[in-house]
């Protein structure tokens, strides 16, 4: 009986760890993302005028919008496209800085066009 319950100790003892480490690389993963998503954006709005708490501010919001979707994996693509709506509201440089890597311009054309269809829309 004595080593039934020492065996139940050292088990409940690992479970306690394997919840920590569990929480432990939910977090790490979390601040990675959060870390990836603020220089992304921080890139983008370089010499901008947009105060430092309000890109936070924005981090914050993707990363909720992130985790209140309640997936395990989540494509780049809608993590971009997030950005993206981000920034377009938050300013517009910065929007098309972040749209000229994101969707890849290789051209001056391409910057044209895309200022043609997607800032014109906003003008109407």
């Amino acid at each position: 009986m004595r080593y039934l319950g020492f065996d139940t100790a050292r088990l409940y003892s690992v479970l306690d760890r394997h919840v920590d480490l569990q929480d432990a690389v939910e977090l790490a993963i979390q601040r990675s993302l959060r870390d990836k998503l603020a220089r992304s954006m921080n890139v983008a709005l370089r010499k901008r005028p947009v105060e430092p708490e309000r890109i936070e501010q924005v981090v914050n919001s993707i990363v909720r919008r992130l985790e209140s979707m309640g997936e395990t994996e989540i494509k780049a693509e809608v993590i971009g496209g997030l950005i993206m709506e981000a920034l377009h509201s938050l300013d517009k440089v910065a929007y098309v800085r972040f749209a000229s890597v994101y969707r890849n311009f290789r051209e001056a054309k391409d910057f044209e066009n895309f200022i043609t269809d997607e800032l014109s829309v906003d003008d109407d």
